[in-house]
């Protein structure tokens, strides 16, 4: 099926020919104005947040990428959407946003158009335990060390540099779907969807869940 749809593909392109000079004039136009739209404002927030506190985070829908900041003691928040919007409506995206004593806590609404284009970055100290929860997207965790209960409804959930011997018990479950372990090297069950547990001599507990994706443990670094 797919060498058929290429040679339909090919053969539509044959069939057209070559652009006209006042067609490849509007084409570049056209491209020009694409290079030249502004870029989509940035939304940037930061904390005080010290080592060894916790992360509450909710969001519908999008990228979140959670890593490790420059700053170890400081929680950011940015959000780059992929279309304009103004500051007062990207503001409103942000539903919370707090440092209280050791817990700091980030609820974002996203709009739902946005699915494929929006990005989260949350920069937090490297140890910072976390409870994560994202409806729809991927969810990418980079090394930053501590108990962490994540769950993603449909998508995908990726942490990388992991080290298993942090950990003294971990759980991966995927409703439909399936669990990509090259850390763990974890026994799995199930059919439809995947299970793995086990555990080690660490001091931390991972409880991974997706609904309907994946859950990927990688000991290589993530591009974010």
């Amino acid at each position: 099926m797919k060498i058929i749809r290429l040679s339909i593909i090919a053969f539509l392109c044959m069939s057209a020919g070559p652009l006209l000079p006042a067609q490849q004039t509007a084409a570049d136009s056209q491209q020009r104005q694409k290079l030249d739209l502004p870029k989509a404002p940035t939304l940037e927030m930061w904390r005080d947040f010290a080592p060894g506190g916790t992360l509450l985070l909710d969001v519908n829908v999008g990228e979140v990428d959670i890593v490790p900041s420059p700053d170890d003691h400081a929680l950011r928040l940015v959000i780059q959407p992929d279309r304009q919007h103004s500051q007062n409506e990207l503001q409103d995206m942000v539903k919370q946003f707090d440092v209280r004593g050791g817990a700091a806590s980030i609820r974002l609404k996203l709009p739902h158009k946005d699915h494929n284009g929006a990005k989260v970055t949350i920069y937090v100290p490297t140890e910072t335990a976390m409870t994560a929860s994202l409806d729809a997207g991927e969810l990418k965790i980079g090394a930053v060390r501590g108990d962490k209960r994540l769950h993603v409804g449909v998508g995908e959930l990726n942490i990388s540099q992991m080290v298993a011997a942090d950990y003294y018990k971990m759980e991966a479950n995927c409703g439909i779907g399936d669990v990509s372990d090259s850390v763990f090297n974890s026994r799995q069950s199930g059919w439809l969807g995947k299970s793995a547990k086990t555990s080690g001599p660490g001091k931390y507990s991972l409880k991974a869940h997706v609904g309907v994706g994946e859950v990927v443990f990688s000991q290589d670094a993530a591009r974010l």
